[in-house]
């Protein structure tokens, strides 16, 4: 079992923005009209309307429930990591300077 943050590929401290913006992502990938399967897709939408209500999310957030594993179907940076990536290259190109 999977959590929600897991499902969408983020850390436990993720943003509004980072949860959004890692629901699109995965929202494009999995959606049946692109040959997602329905069942992947639905969990994606549950997590990310866990996360997206603070009350929910402080409750459901880390706990294990979501069976399907649509974060394993196909691996993708989280965006706190893809973040970390893009504050680094910009801290070597100020070390250049």
């Amino acid at each position: 079992m999977v959590t929600a943050f897991e499902i969408l590929g983020l850390f436990p401290d993720a943003s509004d923005s980072d949860i959004q913006t890692a629901y699109r992502r995965k929202a494009k990938l999995y959606h049946p009209d692109v040959g997602g399967k329905a069942e992947d897709f639905l969990e994606i939408k549950k997590a990310y309307e866990i996360l997206l209500d603070p009350k929910r999310r402080e409750l459901l957030g880390n706990k294990p429930m979501f069976m399907q594993s649509a974060i394993r179907l196909q691996p993708s940076l989280s965006v706190a990591t893809s973040q970390l990536f893009e504050n680094l290259s910009i801290l070597n190109m100020r070390r250049r300077r």
